[in-house]
């Protein structure tokens, strides 16, 4: 048995990881997939029952919508046809100034047409949506694979074209044609991420705040008319925000007449991989094999879930809806929320007493908190554009799909300009996750994560704070993380820390940079830049649980740690360690388990451990922020 003085999170994990076993349909299994998987399975049970009693309504449109995805007959019949006619779209192009003529098309298809444009808040003004220019995605995760010294970059590469190659011929391309479209496509990619920022670089999103005059902007780009496509979408920006410098200052030397041959057969690979899960199931099931070997994932979904999986994307918060109305009750939503709300308390306490922030600082801070939006189980309503999406079941189901991304594309631009609408959630109720959001300031509890082993009215109130309880700290610390520290209360892009506090906050911050930084997990490195954001999120979260469990009459400090530890765990490929280690912003499970509680007194002294262990951190290597 391990000692849990020297591995506390495989100690309390040890039975469970000697037992369980990786799905082979996913590339780890933890305490978040034990609870989707089972949300899959009521949801499976439920919508089957539903094919034959055919409910009324968003709900009724899709299931429509799910018995097309499920008609794997019918799918295998019309194998590829269905993408034909888009595929015919980008094939007729033989210039820059053909796509010019179908920009807006491709864009209201789904289509990547080259300018990655999207509408979002200004940072500095939260109450207005503006114009973001955004970059290009890479082949691989993130642009330290193109470096000279990767050793996984050619076998990963390799990968992607013998993949990409299959795909292509499946459905329709002859072999050479598919091998030169793909050789154009790895050309071109290694030119993008020259240009493109770092997985590293985008977590400070603070830094991707570069707004400009779009007429100035506009200028740079030679080769696709900008102004005349956006006044084609029926928009007219004045100020825009560049979120990728490099990448624009660059973009003439990737989008030119040049580079036409190896940009229209990088669309037509992205086109191929998008649309392939709405054709036949061998098709379905090739177009994931790239991303099945990136995450070491054995398998691709069996066509049960792959059907309800792709049925869910353009009515998911219809799904979630039902979901978090059957199986949230309002007493768990009420016990939930008085959670939080003691946690916004604990937090008001705990900056009271703040014994490096000026008072100030403090109060602001304590507006900000006061300010934050609680949102739990389900939002209140379903936005109106979901009555909008009619399923035509004469129609093929990509056809269908095509209809509800222009349903989506339209609204996304509609936004621009216009105040965000704070009641649309960003995450369904039947996700098993959570999330604070900087520029609206508020945190979404979806129902789904609100159950064992995170919370259950039934287990004890030490478990449910070392569960539940930290994870509501660790959405309410993202308010004071080393992103969301510098957003106030109304979301926007502000100073309003004194000099001296910011300098503080971020030595501090520094330290738990160095805490994680070239740990290792799976033999994975681990860069503390990358993940400080959140591992201070943690910090502070299970700071403010400790503190709130240890205010209840039953408090068991052992069973709070021991709950810590158990939501956490976790298995996984080693292919999949070292992927998130690249692109994840949080550190891995055992990580977040082991070494967060080394931070807190109350953990040496409930479990009687001393500098003889290997859990063991000296009281002035231990970090505490909030």
């Amino acid at each position: 048995m391990v000692r849990l003085q020297d591995d506390f999170y495989t100690a309390v994990n040890e039975e469970w990881l000697k037992s369980i076993k990786i799905p082979t349909d996913r590339p780890r299994i933890g305490s978040f997939d034990e609870i989707a998987i089972k949300i899959e399975q009521q949801e499976l049970h439920d919508f089957k029952g539903m094919l034959i009693s055919q409910p009324e309504g968003m709900l009724g449109e899709f299931i429509k919508y799910y018995r097309m995805a499920s008609d794997w007959e019918n799918r295998a019949q019309l194998e590829a046809q269905p993408l034909v006619p888009v595929l015919k779209k980008i094939e007729e192009l033989n210039s820059l100034k053909d796509l010019q003529a179908k920009l807006v098309e491709f864009e209201y298809l789904g289509i990547d047409n080259l300018l990655p444009l999207y509408v979002e808040q200004d940072m500095k003004n939260t109450s207005q949506n503006i114009l973001n220019f955004g970059s290009f995605s890479l082949i691989l995760p993130d642009t330290t694979y193109y470096t000279k010294d990767n050793s996984d970059a050619q076998k990963l590469i390799t990968a992607f074209k013998d993949s990409t190659v299959k795909l292509l011929t499946m459905v329709g391309y002859r072999q050479l044609e598919a091998e030169q479209i793909v050789a154009a496509v790895i050309t071109l990619d290694k030119q993008v991420a020259q240009f493109v920022l770092s997985n590293e670089e985008k977590s400070d999103y603070w830094k991707l705040y570069n707004p400009m005059e779009f007429s100035k902007f506009s200028e740079q780009i030679k080769f696709l008319d900008i102004n005349a496509y956006l006044k084609e979408l029926a928009v007219a920006p004045t100020i825009v925000n560049v979120s990728d410098l490099k990448f624009w200052q660059n973009y003439n030397e990737i989008v030119n007449e040049d580079n036409f041959a190896a940009l229209k057969a990088t669309l037509i690979v992205e086109t191929v991989q998008n649309f392939a899960k709405y054709l036949s199931n061998e098709i379905r099931i090739q177009a994931s094999e790239y991303s099945r070997i990136l995450s070491g994932t054995k398998e691709a979904q069996v066509t049960d879930k792959a059907a309800l999986n792709l049925a869910k994307s353009p009515f998911s918060p219809v799904v979630g809806d039902y979901y978090g109305r059957k199986y949230f009750g309002q007493a768990a939503k009420d016990d939930v929320l008085k959670m939080v709300k003691k946690m916004i308390t604990v937090y008001e306490n705990r900056l009271s007493n703040n014994t490096w922030l000026s008072n100030d600082t403090k109060a602001k801070a304590k507006l900000k908190l006061s300010k934050i939006g609680l949102n739990v189980g389900f939002p209140d309503k379903i936005p109106d554009r979901y009555q909008q999406k009619i399923v035509n079941e004469k129609k093929s189901i990509l056809e269908n799909a095509l209809k509800f991304i222009k349903i989506e594309v339209k609204h996304h631009w509609n936004q621009l300009g216009k105040t965000p609408d704070k009641t649309e959630w960003e995450m369904p109720a039947d996700l098993v996750n959570a999330y604070y959001h900087p520029f609206h300031n508020i945190i979404v509890f979806p129902a789904a994560i609100l159950q064992a082993p995170f919370y259950n009215l039934k287990q004890a109130t030490s478990a449910n704070y070392g569960g539940i309880g930290a994870v509501i700290a660790h959405e309410i610390s993202h308010a004071f993380d080393t992103n969301g520290a510098r957003f106030d209360e109304n979301g926007n892009l502000n100073s309003w820390w004194s000099s001296a506090d910011f300098k503080a906050f971020e030595q501090r911050s520094a330290a738990m940079v160095q805490e994680f930084d070239g740990l290792t997990s799976g033999g994975a490195k681990i860069n503390g830049h990358l993940v400080v954001s959140e591992n201070v999120a943690d910090l502070g979260g299970l700071s403010a649980a400790l503190e709130a469990a240890k205010t209840e009459a039953d408090v068991d400090l052992k069973v709070f740690f021991n709950n810590w530890a158990t939501i956490w765990r976790n298995k996984a490929s080693v292919d999949f360690l070292k992927l998130m280690a690249s692109i994840d912003v949080h550190a891995p499970a055992q990580l977040r388990a082991n070494v967060q509680v080394t931070n807190f007194a109350e953990f040496f002294e409930v479990f009687g451990i001393t500098e003889n262990d290997k859990m063991w951190r000296k009281p002035t290597d231990r970090v505490q922020i909030w």
